[in-house]
């Protein structure tokens, strides 16, 4: 009875280690990569007005420079969609970015629209 024991516990380390090398270096995925924040401050690009992005428990709270509001979450890397708004194109997607100068950026494009861009003001 022993020597099953000896036996059993010497082939067991090489049954665990006898998993095929696909599954033992499988690679967990973490949530989709994005910046630690958007929050700031930004200048719309076509008409220099102050933009303003707030951190909220639900997502990102984006008021342009007239004053409209619209809550964005994170859909993918680097990129929001709208969930609520009043004002706001409803199928608008903001992408985030950088731009030469390492600034965050973000554009926001929506079909039959032409891109407009924030840029990180502070």
């Amino acid at each position: 009875m022993r020597h099953i024991l000896y036996t059993l516990l010497l082939l067991a380390p090489l049954v665990l280690n006898a998993t095929p090398r696909s599954e033992a270096q499988m690679v967990r995925r973490g949530p989709a990569r994005r910046p630690a924040s958007v929050a700031g401050i930004y200048l719309n690009a076509a008409n220099q007005g102050y933009c303003y992005i707030y951190r909220r428990a639900d997502g990102y709270l984006f008021v342009n420079e007239a004053g409209d509001k619209a809550l964005f979450v994170f859909t993918g890397p680097n990129q929001l969609e709208v969930v609520e708004t009043l004002t706001w194109n409803p199928s608008v997607v903001a992408r985030v970015g950088a731009d030469e100068l390492g600034r965050l950026t973000i554009r926001f494009d929506a079909p039959g629209a032409v891109p407009s861009f924030w840029v990180l003001a502070r």
